[in-house]
């Protein structure tokens, strides 16, 4: 018989703004991070088709948005990305900024909740060689253990909104390396994860939301 796929769809032009993908691709699968589901949003394409782009902007535009924040001190004692987000920004800061938001609400009903954020690089030079590098801990080593899982990355505390910008920011530490298609082509992957832990009713919940 036939099978029916409940697929949440979007079918976005070219010329769509990174609002409308957020608001289209991203912002169900937030909040359903928020409610305690584990969440991966998976950006695949050829080199220079706009991975990048869609999680974080521009080229060097969440340096720009750091540098910004420490200018102005904006987000420095609230959670609202006011003064920080732009039109360009992409996933990552933006899903960052959607999780404080929901935090303040899960307070204000009673619940305690603390959001971490990790950023790492991976390069694959074989099957059995593979680079893990941690770009919030100044490149240390990381490793993916026998059940595929990432260890010894650092978990920065997000308690602000200019936490999340920091964070953010990491990615522009990647190497990159030109290629005939690409002249800012990273050669790896960086894999971003927030995680949220909450305390709720006698009962704690952990939930991840991992960028790849």
């Amino acid at each position: 018989g036939a099978k029916v796929f409940d697929y949440p769809t979007a079918t976005l032009s070219p010329e769509s703004s990174q609002a409308e993908v957020y608001d289209s691709v991203a912002a169900p699968l937030v909040s359903s991070f928020i409610e305690g589901f584990d969440v991966d949003m998976i950006c695949y394409g050829q080199t220079g088709s706009g991975k990048t782009f869609t999680m974080f902007g521009p080229p060097q535009s969440m340096a720009d948005a750091a540098a910004a924040q420490e200018a102005s001190g904006a987000g420095s004692d609230t959670v609202s990305g006011e003064g920080i987000l732009l039109p360009e920004h992409g996933f990552v800061l933006r899903s960052g900024l959607a999780a404080l938001e929901a935090m303040v609400g899960l307070e204000a009903r009673g619940a305690k909740a603390v959001l971490h954020g990790s950023m790492v690089e991976l390069s694959i030079l074989s099957f059995t060689d593979q680079s893990v590098r941690d770009l919030l801990a100044g490149w240390a080593v990381c490793f993916v253990d026998k059940d595929n899982h990432l260890q010894g990355a650092e978990q920065m505390e997000l308690r602000c909104a200019a936490d999340v910008v920091r964070m953010a920011a990491a990615v522009e530490t990647r190497l990159t390396r030109e290629t005939r298609m690409n002249a800012t082509s990273s050669r790896s992957h960086c894999i971003a994860v927030l995680k949220l832990t909450v305390l709720e009713g006698g009962t704690v919940r952990e939930s991840r939301l991992q960028f790849f």
